[in-house]
């Protein structure tokens, strides 16, 4: 056997074996070399006309608001021609809902809402949102309204506030009907009445301006229409050409997925309830979730934990070395 190291061209003999360079540095730096590409293969397919279809599922919350945001503006700088925010809620926050308009209305990007799938539905706050889009769209089966504004526990508001509440929302609706030349009174009477309609009823009534069954005759259906969009210069007008336009999904991350799953009512109720329990029954049983024990020469010197042998506070504990059955 080679006592000695020797060197080749191959690598480095020990002890009359040949070692390689580890395989795995090999593998990490192919998959990086191929995330890169695919990345900038993406980035670039992405770049240029074509329409950027963005999910929003859910309640509108915080986390909704700063996606809305984050989402128009990678559309945008994307060079997208139109973007479609395909929405489904039951409703939320009114402050999220009034800077998810207010995001919307200063959009460089025409907007279009699509309530959709089949099913879904725009109840609440999702009425605001499908009202102050450039073109509001709706697929069959699917319904909106239902905007009274109610407490954060979902409980009735106190009547003087109640009125206070009421007439400031409704006047919010009215100045986002009149910006997008829609009908105000059916539009009102979502919140001042808890109105809602089917996807028919609203097309009728001017809520919304079509119906489509996907994205793609969606699509079809707005080429050709006229929209205006701000810029930083002021408003301009554009002319849609969409109808043949391909579509790229944006969709929330896993981190903005789970504050969104947080931001639930129900489950941060739950949560909240869970901890409070928790922290009661630490305080009832102490030791049960945190192990503790007192430390000698501290306060509560001498003071046994739950699971603290009796001998390590310098005690004579019932199995201390030399303690008999009668000492005490």
């Amino acid at each position: 056997m080679l006592s000695a190291l020797t060197q080749t061209r191959h690598g480095t003999i020990r002890s009359g074996v040949l070692r390689q360079r580890p395989w795995w540095r090999l593998a990490l730096l192919s998959v990086w070399l191929l995330s890169l590409v695919l990345g900038v293969l993406g980035q670039a397919a992405a770049a240029g006309p074509h329409a950027a279809v963005i999910e929003l599922d859910g309640i509108i919350s915080p986390v909704t608001d700063r996606f809305l945001k984050r989402s128009l503006e990678k559309a945008y700088e994307d060079g997208a021609t139109v973007a479609i925010i395909e929405l489904d809620t039951p409703g939320g926050l009114l402050d999220s809902t009034r800077n998810m308009v207010e995001t919307i209305f200063a959009s460089q990007v025409p907007v279009i809402v699509y309530v959709a799938p089949g099913g879904a539905r725009a109840a609440s706050a999702g009425t605001f949102i499908t009202a102050a889009a450039h073109i509001a769209a709706m697929a069959p089966g699917t319904n909106i309204g239902a905007a009274s504004p109610v407490s954060g526990s979902g409980e009735d508001i106190p009547d003087t506030l109640e009125k206070k509440i009421f007439q400031d929302t409704a006047a919010f609706m009215r100045s986002i009907a009149e910006r997008r030349e829609r009908p105000s009174e059916p539009l009102e009477a979502t919140v001042l009445e808890a109105k809602a309609y089917s996807a028919q009823e609203a097309l009728e009534l001017g809520i919304i301006d079509l119906l489509a069954g996907s994205t793609t005759e969606l699509l079809e259906l707005v080429d050709g229409l006229t929209v205006t969009v701000q810029t930083g210069t002021g408003e301009r007008t554009v002319t849609l050409e969409t109808s043949s336009l391909s579509q790229e999904t944006i969709g929330m991350g896993l981190f903005d997925t789970i504050l969104s799953f947080i931001a639930d009512p129900n489950v941060s109720f739950l949560l909240l309830s869970m901890g409070s329990l928790g922290i009661l029954v630490e305080i009832l049983n102490p030791g049960l979730f945190f192990p503790w024990h007192r430390r000698r020469g501290g306060p509560g010197a001498g003071v046994r934990g739950p699971w603290q042998p009796a001998s390590e506070l310098g005690g004579r504990g019932p199995d201390a070395p030399g303690r008999g059955p009668h000492d005490s």
